[in-house]
């Protein structure tokens, strides 16, 4: 089942407001990455607790959106109008400063072998992301409740080896069918993404389609 979460380029500090009919402007040129159910550990190196935000779920559709306005009564019913759900943003700056500072802790829990791929994924995001990256986690299962689980992920950032998590991390990278880029940074959510680039898809190749 696909539960989409999507870090994504905005000239807002925070989560657009449907109220204020503030989607219609948001998708442009802006970077977007998109990932399944799950925080890709570089995303989560641009983060931390004292990012999350709360939005309402209902200001995920323009009041003003009439394509959208069955799904908005439906959030109406299925919500009610102020009912919220956990969301990350940071400005560029700041994440730059984190990825950097993070780098070396990084690598050194998942591997000398995926310095290139963070180093990439840096480049990225301080070339696509030029104001503020909004993790969007509206999709995550159950996400009312997933800001327990969000500090969790966000406060192990900084001990990765001492993670649980780590472990099974390390597993799935290590399968057969694993695609590294998508369990490490997630993939563009549209073709003419430039992520990941033509060079480090030659490096680090996606299992599934040789």
């Amino acid at each position: 089942m696909s539960h989409p979460v999507y870090l994504s380029s905005s000239a807002l500090p925070r989560m657009p407001e449907g109220s204020h009919n503030e989607w219609q402007g948001f998708f442009g040129d802006g970077a977007e990455l998109e990932a399944n159910a799950f925080l890709p550990l570089f995303w989560r190196a641009m983060f931390t607790e004292e990012d999350i935000r709360h939005a309402r779920f209902v200001d995920a559709y323009d009041i003003d959106d009439e394509d959208a306005a069955i799904e908005r009564e439906e959030c109406l019913d299925d919500f009610g109008p102020d009912a919220t759900y956990p969301y990350l943003v940071t400005d560029n700056a700041t994440a730059m400063q984190r990825l950097a500072a993070r780098r070396e802790g990084v690598v050194s829990a998942i591997g000398e072998c995926y310095r290139p791929m963070y180093e990439a994924f840096e480049l990225f995001v301080a070339q696509r992301y030029p104001q503020h990256i909004l993790l969007r986690t509206q999709g995550l299962p159950d996400v009312a409740d997933a800001e327990p689980g969000l500090r969790s992920e966000l406060a192990e950032t900084d001990r990765l080896k001492d993670s649980p998590a780590l472990a099974d991390l390390m597993r799935d990278l290590q399968r057969h069918d694993t695609d590294a880029i998508w369990t490490l940074a997630g993939l563009g959510s549209s073709p003419g993404e430039a992520w990941p680039t033509p060079a480090l898809r030659e490096r680090f190749a996606d299992p599934r389609r040789r």
